[in-house]
């Protein structure tokens, strides 16, 4: 059956009253009709096998016949994000949403430009998360948290699990590290701003057990590393 993301907002008791988005997708993209059933996703874990019962111009009506609990049983990746360059910044979020991180943490680190997350931005971000989610049919969707100061999210990370903090100085490579890793822990992974992390930065994470990992030669940007490192994660932990 096809997966489809609903909003919870859409479902009420056993009725799903799709929006006007998702009404286009079902009729002209899967070409459904009534009594075709499909797979909807809420992005707060629970699944449901709908039947559609009724269209109209602006939604698909449908009936709920099953719902279940879906426990994630993936990997557990944080990711704490330097501040970027809004539209950058925006395509990091795409794509580790479609990934599968559990939460993003924009962070403020020395080499950081004067770059903020306003009201309209968070809200911004958020859709794009959503939208992200709703287009990989992700049970969950990842959470934005607040921003918060570079020392301060180390000992945050530090409380949840392992930390990775891929910087050109490193002399750990993935392949060294990736038996020594719980997969049951709490992958936090931190990526520096366009200038990278600084070198009392670098000497911070050392000292609360991060692993400094070296991705290659090549110098990425950050959104790159960003998806690149977090690809890695979660399809070789997996």
């Amino acid at each position: 059956m096809r997966r489809i993301f609903i909003p919870h907002e859409n479902i009420n008791e056993d009725i799903i009253q799709t929006d006007q988005e998702s009404q286009k997708h079902i009729i002209k993209v899967l070409r459904m009709k009534e009594k075709d059933k499909f797979i909807a996703e809420d992005g707060s874990g629970t699944e449901y096998v709908a039947e559609i019962i009724s269209f109209d111009k602006k939604s698909v009506k449908a009936k709920i016949i099953e719902r279940k609990e879906k426990i994630d049983q993936g990997i557990n990746i944080n990711l704490f994000m330097s501040l970027i360059k809004p539209a950058r910044f925006e395509i990091m979020l795409e794509k580790v949403a479609e990934i599968g991180v559990k939460t993003i943490t924009p962070v403020i680190s020395a080499n950081c430009g004067e770059f903020q997350i306003n009201e309209n931005k968070v809200n911004r971000f958020n859709s794009i998360l959503n939208q992200a989610s709703r287009q990989c049919a992700g049970a969950f969707i990842p959470t934005l948290e607040k921003t918060i100061k570079f020392e301060e999210a180390i000992k945050k990370a530090k409380e949840k699990g392992t930390i990775i903090l891929p910087d050109p100085t490193g002399n750990n490579v993935w392949a060294e590290i990736t038996d020594s890793i719980n997969k049951k822990d709490k992958i936090n992974i931190f990526i520096g701003p366009e200038g990278g992390f600084s070198k009392d930065e670098i000497n911070f994470a050392k000292e609360n057990n991060a692993i400094i990992l070296k991705l290659g030669e090549r110098i990425l940007r950050a959104e790159t590393a960003a998806i690149s490192i977090t690809s890695i994660v979660r399809f070789c932990l997996e």
